[in-house]
């Protein structure tokens, strides 16, 4: 993992949601894998804050099982405080994850996706101390067993509608004392292209960009070049899968309510059929069946 975060070349993330998608990611040609709170949260119907510490591990373990791509996992808030953080790490460590974000969000969770006029002024995000003390905790679980484990720090204090800080300036400056703080890697959400080279310059460490569609237009967006020219190490595209995913199953479902009919035509199906199949190594099994002499 620290060799794609240390190389020149900007690494481009896919989100998966499952052992499936992480072969198909894998069969493209992409080096590392993300795993998202919110794509495992809406997986079992529930809002990524209830989300657990085991749910995001018991994941993530059927992905490191399929697949030897670096991957990235959502460590939420810590689950905890300082001692909960530690042991997220060696948790996450167990389960193969080679990379997880801590951010600096309470602890339990609220339900943070959208601010209204009604959920202002509730507290989302602890003091840039606190955070520092998790950041502290998490290097210090690394450290004592030697954890072959990337701990990125990402702070919520500069993001969208719920800006804590009123610059940049002063969410670099807070990202920084993180790095100090033993983090290896940060994450910030710049609201534009200047944000993001302003970010990727000043940091003291590599940064991670997420990228989030339905918060830029198309052409608000970075561009992969440009990600790369402004320095950042990684972009990520956590949940683009997952909305597709939702979008094109409930179209087939309205498609068989309605008509009696999913709608996809036959050579679609073969061929994707054949795809997963393949992707899998279902033929790998039927070779063993045959050295085995079962028929």
């Amino acid at each position: 993992m620290q060799d794609l975060v240390e190389r020149d070349e900007l690494t481009v993330v896919p989100g998966v949601f499952d052992a499936l998608t992480a072969k198909l990611a894998e069969n493209v040609g992409f080096e590392a894998l993300y795993l998202g709170g919110y794509v495992v949260g809406s997986s079992i119907a529930f809002s990524e804050p209830l989300t657990t510490m085991t749910e995001m591990c018991d994941r993530a373990g059927e992905i490191t099982a399929a697949t030897d791509l670096p991957l990235i996992v959502d460590g939420d808030a810590g689950f905890g405080n300082p001692s909960h953080t530690h042991r997220t790490i060696r948790q996450y460590d167990h389960a193969g994850i080679d990379a997880l974000h801590i951010e600096d969000q309470v602890y339990p969770k609220r339900m943070h996706y959208f601010a209204t006029e009604d959920r202002k002024g509730r507290k989302h995000i602890i003091d840039t101390e606190e955070m520092r003390q998790k950041v502290r905790a998490a290097a210090e679980a690394k450290s004592a067993i030697d954890l072959d484990i990337t701990i990125i720090a990402r702070s919520d204090a500069a993001r969208d509608q719920r800006r804590e800080f009123e610059t940049m300036e002063d969410a670099v400056e807070q990202i920084n004392a993180y790095f100090d703080a033993g983090a290896d890697m940060g994450l910030l959400f710049p609201a534009d292209r200047e944000e993001a080279r302003y970010v990727a310059e000043r940091a003291d460490g590599p940064m991670l960009y997420v990228m989030l569609e339905n918060r830029l237009s198309r052409d608000e967006r970075p561009s992969v070049a440009e990600l790369q020219d402004m320095g950042f190490a990684m972009a990520a595209y956590p949940i683009g899968a997952t909305v597709l995913a939702a979008h094109h199953t409930k179209r087939l479902y309205e498609s068989l309510h309605e008509t009696g009919e999913t709608g996809i035509e036959k050579e679609t199906f073969a061929e994707t059929r054949n795809e997963i199949n393949r992707v899998i190594g279902l033929h790998d099994y039927y070779d063993i069946e045959e050295r085995s002499g079962k028929k």
